[in-house]
C-alpha cells in the first residue's frame, strides 16, 4: 500500500523513497549489499525498468549504488554531498540571470581556507598536492583537458579540510559553472597553458609556503582572469546561457540532464511551460529514448519537471519545492556534524564579497535596498539578502539560517544598512566582520578536523 507521500509520484521515485527509508532505519554500513536486484524485484512488486530507475535515483543521492558481478546487488554508500550540492546549484541557477555572479560563491570558499586553514596545514598534505600538480603537469595537452586537470586542483585546494561545508559549497559551485558557463570559456581556462593553470600552480607554492599575502594576491589574479574571459566569451551565453555544449557532463545521462535544463532555462522556469516530449528530446539530443528517460528521473526527484501522459502531454516546467531542496542540503550538514562557525565564515565572505560590488549600483537604489530592509525589522543576514539583491546570498541566507539560530540577536543590522545607504561601504563591512565575529563560535580560528593533513 501507498503512503500518502508516495501518491502522484512516478513510480520509479516512489520506490527510491522507499528505499531511501528502509536504508536509513536499518542504519547500513557503508559497502554493505542490501539484496540483489532480482531479490528487491520480488519484495516491491515492480518491474526492471522501474526498479533501474530507482536505483539511479538512489545513485543520484549518494544513497546506494548497484555492484554488478557475483556477490553483487543494491549497495549501500556513506554520506556525499552530491545531491544536496546539486539541490543547491538547482536553486542558484533558477535565480541567477549572469554567470559571473557565481564568482561570489569560489571566492569565499578560496579566502577562508587561506586564511584559516593554509597556515596550519601539515607536510604530507602539502606533498600529495605537490605531487598532484607535477603528476598533471606531465601529462599530454589532451590528456590534461580529459581528465580535468586544472579543476581537480581546484577543488582539491578547497576540500584540504574535509569540511562538509567546504564541500556542500564546491559541489553546487561546480554544478553551477558545468551547467552556465560556456564551454569554450572553461577550456580556454582549463588548459595547461592557459594563465589560469599557471596561477592553480603558484597557488599551490603559495599555499605550501604558508604565505597568506601571496594566496590572496593569488586569489585576486584568477578572479581577474576568469571574469575577462567570461566576459570576453560567447555573446549568446551571456544572454540566457544558450550556447552551451556539455562536452564536461560525466556521461549521456548527465548531458541529456544538463541540456534538458537548460531548456528548463530558456523556458525561465515558468511552472506549466512544456518543453518537449521524450521521443521529440532524443532525436534533438540525438540519444536513445531509455537515456532520455533517466534524464527525466533525476530531473523529476530535484522536482525541476513533470510528465503528463497522453496525446497532448510530455515534459512540463514544474514548480520547484524550494523549502524540500534546501533541507536537503541542511540534512546533509546536520548528518555530517557540520562546524557552525565555517559556514558562518563563508557567509560572511560572501556578504563581504558582494558589499565591495555595491559601489557600482545607484546611490539611490542603494538608499531604498537599505531602507525597505530597516522597516522590515529583519535579522541581520535577511536585512543584507534584501539590501543586496543576490542570488547566491540568497540561497544560502536561506539555507543557513535554520541552523544559525543565534544570528541577529544583538547586531549592527541598522547602523550598517544606514552606512549602505550613504554609501559608505568601508564602514558596512567593518561593522559585518565585527558583528558576524561577535557571534558565539563564528570566530576565525582554525579547524581541527582530523581530515587536515590529508587530500
Amino acid at each position: 500500500m501507498k503512503r500518502e507521500e508516495e501518491v502522484g509520484k512516478p513510480p520509479a521515485m516512489a520506490l527510491a523513497d522507499r528505499l531511501a527509508r528502509a536504508l536509513k532505519q536499518g542504519a547500513q554500513a557503508p559497502g554493505t549489499v542490501i539484496a540483489s536486484l532480482a531479490e528487491l524485484q520480488a519484495r516491491y512488486r515492480v518491474g526492471r525498468p522501474v526498479l533501474r530507475q530507482a536505483v539511479k535515483i538512489l545513485e543520484e543521492r549518494g544513497i546506494a549504488a548497484l555492484r554488478r558481478g557475483k556477490g553483487g546487488g543494491l549497495v549501500a554508500l556513506g554520506a556525499n554531498p552530491d545531491y544536496p550540492g546539486r539541490a543547491l546549484s538547482i536553486l542558484i541557477e533558477r535565480e541567477i540571470t549572469d554567470f559571473t555572479d557565481l564568482a561570489v560563491l569560489p571566492r569565499a570558499m578560496d579566502y577562508y581556507v587561506y586564511v584559516f586553514e593554509a597556515p596550519y596545514l601539515g607536510w604530507d598534505a602539502c606533498r600529495q598536492l605537490r605531487e598532484m600538480v607535477e603528476d598533471f603537469d606531465r601529462l599530454p595537452d589532451e590528456e590534461f583537458l580529459r581528465c580535468r586537470a586544472h579543476h581537480q586542483v581546484a577543488q582539491a585546494i578547497r576540500l584540504l579540510t574535509r569540511d562538509p561545508v567546504l564541500e556542500l559549497m564546491e559541489k553546487a559551485s561546480y554544478e553551477c559553472a558545468v551547467d552556465l558557463i560556456p564551454y569554450g570559456v572553461s577550456v580556454r581556462n582549463d588548459s595547461k597553458e592557459s594563465i589560469a593553470w599557471q596561477i592553480t600552480r603558484e597557488t599551490v607554492d603559495a599555499l605550501i609556503a604558508g604565505d597568506v599575502a601571496w594566496l590572496m594576491s593569488c586569489m585576486d589574479r584568477m578572479m581577474a582572469v576568469l571574469l575577462e574571459s567570461w566576459q570576453s566569451g560567447e555573446p549568446s551565453a551571456k544572454s540566457g546561457f544558450s550556447a552551451l555544449t556539455f562536452q564536461s557532463a560525466r556521461n549521456q545521462t548527465d548531458r541529456v540532464t544538463r541540456e534538458i535544463l537548460r531548456e528548463v532555462r530558456a523556458l525561465e522556469w515558468q511552472a506549466g511551460q512544456r518543453i518537449a516530449t521524450g521521443a521529440d528530446l532524443a532525436r534533438r539530443f540525438q540519444t536513445t529514448p531509455d537515456i532520455v528517460r533517466q534524464a527525466i528521473v533525476v530531473l523529476q526527484q530535484y522536482g525541476v519537471i513533470e510528465v503528463e501522459k497522453g496525446r497532448s502531454g510530455g515534459l512540463f516546467v514544474a514548480e520547484l519545492n524550494r523549502p524540500l531542496l534546501l533541507e536537503s542540503a541542511r540534512g546533509y550538514l546536520r548528518e555530517q556534524c557540520f562546524e557552525p562557525r565555517i559556514l558562518k565564515e563563508i557567509l560572511l565572505q560572501l556578504t563581504l564579497g558582494i558589499v565591495v560590488d555595491l559601489g557600482g549600483r545607484s546611490p539611490e537604489r542603494l538608499r531604498h535596498n537599505a531602507a525597505t530592509a530597516q522597516l522590515q525589522g529583519r535579522r541581520l543576514p535577511a536585512l543584507m539578502n534584501e539590501i543586496c539583491n543576490h542570488p547566491v546570498l540568497s540561497v544560502l541566507t536561506e539555507l543557513a539560517s535554520p541552523l544559525l539560530e543565534d544570528m541577529g540577536e544583538g547586531s549592527h543590522g541598522r547602523e550598517i544598512a544606514d552606512a549602505i545607504a550613504r554609501s559608505d561601504l568601508v564602514k558596512a563591512s567593518r561593522l559585518l566582520i565585527e558583528t558576524y565575529r561577535s557571534w558565539q563560535g563564528a570566530g576565525g580560528s582554525r579547524t581541527t578536523k582530523k581530515g587536515a593533513d590529508n587530500l
